[in-house]
């Protein structure tokens, strides 16, 4: 990216060559960055550790280096730079690219907040609320998800495997279907009704929703958020409703026989 910051430094560490990206965002002018020392970069108190995570990212130890950048006028730039060894006309320097994480920071502050608020709004209508790792199978319960089915959060193993040995034996080939079906991409989103057996061995009926919020490369789901309802006071209505009306049938044709 255009907008990444890049050193160019000598076996020395001292700057040979940078980007007018990183020029406009350190505040320096061109000269005064040029011949300086990479280490004066991040703040004093986190030289050594920069200097150390350097060292370990040229032995292929490590990936990147989330030191953030100081600014000539003293506020910190979150970034992550990536270090590597290069060599140009038999000479060896170091190539440090670091991107601006900020925006990222600001991304992932405002998803946890709206996190927090859904979770808050469901626990006060009683719906569960799941977020289901589909690579690691690493799912994170809400602490009304664990109560719906008398569970306490800390009882609940935070994997699928927990879920899927609560589903009713009879249901779970029409919830893999459907939740199939949007893994795949084929639907909008995941809507099951289903069974989902209780701490005390009852059955819930249980209305679960999905949507896949983030896909990979390949377009394979990474990762799925949902909620859970519980339905049982509506399914025994309906089955009431069904057995009523299968006895009225059944006496009205007796009564005409």
């Amino acid at each position: 990216s255009f907008d990444d910051f890049i050193f160019l430094l000598n076996i020395e560490g001292e700057i040979v060559f940078t980007n007018d990206a990183t020029i406009e965002a350190l505040g320096y002018q061109p000269e005064e960055l040029l011949g300086m020392n990479v280490l004066e970069v991040p703040p004093p108190d986190r030289r050594v550790e920069a200097a150390t995570i350097v060292d370990q990212m040229l032995k292929g130890a490590e990936k990147f280096c989330p030191v953030p950048l100081l600014a000539k006028s003293g506020s910190l730039i979150p970034v992550e730079t990536r270090v590597s060894m290069i060599q140009f006309n038999g000479v060896n320097y170091l190539l440090g690219v670091s991107r601006d994480t900020s925006g990222w920071i600001r991304d992932r502050e405002n998803l946890a907040r709206s996190r927090q608020q859904l979770e808050l709004i469901l626990d006060a209508t009683d719906d569960g609320f799941w977020d289901w790792n589909v690579k690691t199978g690493q799912v994170e319960f809400s602490p009304s998800w664990a109560r719906m089915l008398g569970y306490r959060l800390e009882e609940v193993d935070p994997d699928i495997s927990f879920w899927d040995k609560l589903v009713h034996p009879d249901d779970r080939q029409v919830v893999f279907d459907e939740l199939g079906a949007h893994l795949a991409g084929s639907t909008e989103q995941y809507l099951s009704e289903h069974r989902v057996r209780h701490k005390n061995g009852k059955w819930v009926w249980i209305l679960d929703r999905g949507k896949i919020v983030e896909r990979g490369g390949n377009n394979e789901a990474i990762r799925i958020v949902g909620t859970h309802t519980d339905i049982t006071a509506k399914k025994t209505a309906e089955e009431q409703l069904r057995y009523r009306e299968s006895l009225e049938l059944f006496i009205n044709e007796i009564a005409t026989n």
